[in-house]
């Protein structure tokens, strides 16, 4: 019997990992990703970040990752000041004025979960995110392998498509460093490794 494996792809967007933790459906905390254990609390700037809900139709605790970033559009007005649109995310983060901060045009967009007690698959994560009403990457993609039986198979595979894939995200607002490639259904990442 040959395989059927379901691969997700995504643009890897290149700005500043953040984490927000929800408590009874309010938004409870903002923090950067730090050094992986210790983050930067930005909660206070939550106001002057676009895309962040106060409040969400879901009362479990939960934690949405996602990344701070800003689009090209917005990044023109800035390119005089700042070297890439990235140096602008993570410098303005540091800033103490939230009214300054409104200026500089950051965008949330979820990638994924921290904590949760969901059960759902990766290509799944997109529809709950906007149903929880985040604005989301229009240019996620879930993608069907032939059916190759070894790994090696699977991979020359899935290159194939990641370079096709490449070539329809070009139009993406935001800048990106790459493009992430997941196994759809959690049981099946264990086969990968």
């Amino acid at each position: 019997k040959k395989r059927t494996d379901v691969f997700y792809l995504e643009p890897k967007l290149d700005g500043c990992s953040c984490n927000l933790l929800y408590v009874n459906g309010k938004l409870k905390s903002i923090a950067t990703r730090g050094d992986g254990f210790i983050g930067q609390d930005i909660t206070y700037l939550a106001d002057g970040i676009n895309g962040i809900p106060k409040s969400i139709p879901y009362t479990e605790q939960i934690e949405i990752r996602g990344e701070l970033l800003i689009s090209f559009k917005n990044f023109a007005k800035f390119e005089d000041i700042f070297k890439n649109p990235r140096n602008m995310v993570a410098g303005s983060l540091s800033l103490l004025d939230v009214e300054e901060f409104k200026t500089r045009c950051i965008d949330f967009i979820p990638w994924g979960f921290g904590f949760n007690k969901l059960k759902i698959n990766k290509s799944e994560y997109k529809a709950y995110f906007q149903k929880l009403g985040f604005k989301i990457s229009m240019f996620n993609t879930t993608i069907v392998s032939d059916g190759s039986k070894s790994l090696k198979g699977i991979y020359k595979n899935l290159v194939k498509l990641v370079n096709r894939n490449e070539k329809t995200s070009s139009g993406v607002p935001y800048p990106l460093d790459g493009l992430m490639v997941y196994i759809n259904k959690h049981e099946e990442q264990s086969f990968y490794g």
